[in-house]
């Protein structure tokens, strides 16, 4: 089914059109790529992959969506955003091992561009669900000299910018 628009940067449905998506014959590099996003769409939630279907592969508009899930269509549109983001960082060494394209980490996040990223992160994780972000945040500003003012700033690095081994 053609989209009745153009989705910007929707290389996922160009992809497609190429026949990645539909298993015929396809080279050895589609094949890869096919798979990495595949495994990829599988992390998603369940609301998230059926987004992804309805959108980009099949591609109704948002307000055919936001009627069809009873959903607001700004809503969607923030959606949208989220899985984009989290498919850009999944994707992210798989881009970086087939093409040799490295994507930069969201300069805005101060966690992610800290010399000492990979000892944050390790901090991060070590927090258990039922302690409060308090003691991270001491720990940021003593240590690491990291000034967050609010936890939201660690939950978007968690959720946005950690990827899971």
């Amino acid at each position: 089914m053609m989209p009745r628009k153009i989705i910007h940067q929707n290389w996922i449905y160009q992809t497609s059109r190429s026949g990645i998506w539909d298993g015929k014959a396809s080279s050895p590099r589609q094949e890869r790529i096919r798979q990495a996003v595949r495994g990829e769409l599988k992390k998603l939630a369940f609301h998230e992959r059926e987004f992804v279907e309805l959108y980009w592969f099949q591609g109704r508009s948002l307000n055919e969506i936001a009627a069809l899930l009873g959903k607001k269509p700004y809503k969607l549109e923030c959606l949208n955003k989220r899985i984009r983001r989290k498919l850009r960082s999944l994707l992210a060494d798989f881009v970086n091992s087939e093409f040799g394209l490295r994507i930069a980490e969201d300069d805005r996040c101060p966690l992610c561009s800290h010399p000492e990223k990979d000892r944050i992160d390790n901090l991060l994780k070590s927090k258990k669900p039922e302690d409060t972000f308090r003691r991270i945040i001491q720990i940021l500003k003593t240590d690491f000299g990291i000034r967050v003012s609010t936890p939201q700033v660690i939950i978007g690095h968690l959720k946005y910018h950690i990827r899971e081994e």
